[in-house]
């Protein structure tokens, strides 16, 4: 089971890589991520992750996010030195609604717009209804999406895990899966983020996260 588990992960992670550029960029019909992310096999990510100025703001914790608004540049040292420690239980900011991600943040309401990023939003389709998806088009799951292949019927917390520590992984600057990247624990962040949305005691809100994303993605 570990080895299918592991499996299914790596192939979902090959085929993101080639796509990366095009979802993290707000329009990119319009216009392509700058820097751009250039795309390969066996080329290195170290452009990536922390060493790209949009990677980096999406991959900033939130309670940073003021931080990096104000020196986006500094911010990034600190995040590379460890003085922003980047944590499993400090989710990142791509997970927030926003253009660019985050920016309407409120850390007296931080339940609004969490888990519903554009980013994510394309990583989940792509994951679970196809690529061909991603972008907008119709999100209704093929015979040959992971959606039928798994009898997927309906959202859960454990998919949008899922899809966020995909996301993660997508954007950073490893080349290989690693279950850690510097303090970050990619299990913990899977478990973290079912637990937050499963047991959150405001239950009108994480009922109302999952009948979001299964009209996002099922159209039900």
């Amino acid at each position: 089971m570990n080895a299918v588990i592991s499996g299914t992960r790596s192939d979902d992670a090959t085929r993101l890589k080639a796509q990366i550029g095009h979802y993290a960029a707000p329009d990119p019909l319009k216009e392509a991520l700058k820097p751009t992310i250039y795309n390969g096999g066996s080329l290195s990510r170290a452009h990536m992750g922390i060493n790209h100025p949009v990677l980096a703001s999406f991959l900033c914790p939130i309670s940073a996010l003021a931080d990096f608004k104000k020196d986006p540049a500094q911010a990034r040292k600190w995040m590379e030195s460890g003085r922003i420690c980047m944590t499993s239980i400090d989710f990142p900011v791509f997970l927030w609604v926003g253009n660019p991600p985050g920016s309407n943040y409120n850390e007296d309401a931080m339940h609004e717009g969490l888990f519903q990023g554009y980013f994510l939003e394309r990583i989940m389709r792509h994951i679970f209804t196809g690529p061909s998806t991603a972008l907008g088009d119709d999100s209704r799951a093929t015979r040959s999406c992971n959606a039928s292949l798994h009898d997927m019927t309906i959202v859960e917390a454990e998919h949008i895990a899922y899809a966020c520590v995909q996301a993660r992984f997508a954007i950073s600057n490893k080349n290989k899966w690693s279950e850690a990247d510097g303090e970050f624990n990619n299990r913990a962040f899977y478990y973290n983020i079912v637990d937050f949305i499963r047991e959150c005691e405001d239950r009108d809100w994480a009922e109302g996260l999952l009948k979001w994303w299964n009209r996002y993605v099922f159209i039900l």
